[in-house]
């Protein structure tokens, strides 16, 4: 199963991004101006693909959808439609509707409501996030730690 189509609407609020990996490309070659979202398209769809709700409420989108090759199409869904103000919009209270379709299966739904671990441990432990890579930093000494660690 490979990535065959992923597509990212209203990327910092008003750009929308599709690109489709062929089976015989080795790689594409993103291109366009400075400022309309290429880095962000591709931050989301590494984000959607690793299901990491955390990332995804704090990311300038409306809605992203990543198309496999076997017909699997897995997608996201801001709850918040309004245009993002500013690079860090509020995700406490963002919400993010999950589907994952399959063929021969029942589309299987679900939510993020904005709290999960990863904001369990920056609200209730020494541990931040520090990059994204899922690295994690302890206050305390300044060790290092990945978050499938913790």
């Amino acid at each position: 199963m490979t990535l065959v189509r992923a597509e990212v609407t209203e990327v910092l609020g008003e750009y929308d991004h599709a690109i489709e990996f062929a089976d015989k490309d080795n790689f594409v070659i993103i291109y366009g101006p400075n400022g309309v979202g290429k880095t962000r398209f591709l931050e989301v769809i590494h984000a959607l693909s690793r299901l990491e709700g955390r990332k995804l409420a704090r990311m300038p989108f409306a809605t992203a959808t990543l198309i496999y090759s076997n017909g699997t199409v897995l997608g996201v869904e801001s709850s918040d439609k309004k245009s993002f103000s500013s690079v860090q919009p509020s995700w406490r209270n963002r919400q993010l509707h999950f589907v994952l379709h399959q063929l021969g299966h029942a589309a299987q739904n679900w939510n993020y409501q904005g709290e999960d671990f990863e904001d369990w441990l920056v609200d209730n432990s020494p541990w931040s996030p520090i990059d994204h890579e899922d690295l994690w930093e302890d206050s305390r000494d300044g060790e290092l730690a990945h978050l499938v660690d913790l």
